[in-house]
């Protein structure tokens, strides 16, 4: 969803069928490690806007170049949620 004045982004939502799907435990691990630890999530920032800078409009590149950070924090992340939960 986008601001009609702005075109900006407001909302990236994930809708899943299945309440026990791997990916749901994916993104909110993803989410509460985020949370939980400002530092990552001020790395993760940092990176996606210099992404945002370099990329400008090629949405492609951007999540490539995001992909190895994320996939990184996301096997921290899912260890630190089983451990946490």
């Amino acid at each position: 969803m986008s601001d009609k004045s702005t075109g900006k982004k407001l909302y990236h939502v994930h809708v899943y069928d299945l309440k026990d799907d791997n990916n749901i435990i994916r993104h909110l691990a993803f989410r509460d490690y985020l949370i939980e630890f400002p530092e990552v999530a001020k790395e993760y920032e940092n990176l996606k806007l210099n992404l945002i800078d370099k990329y400008s409009g090629d949405k492609n590149s951007y999540v490539n170049g995001k992909n190895e950070f994320v996939k990184e924090i996301e096997k921290l992340a899912i260890n630190w949620y089983q451990q946490n939960k």
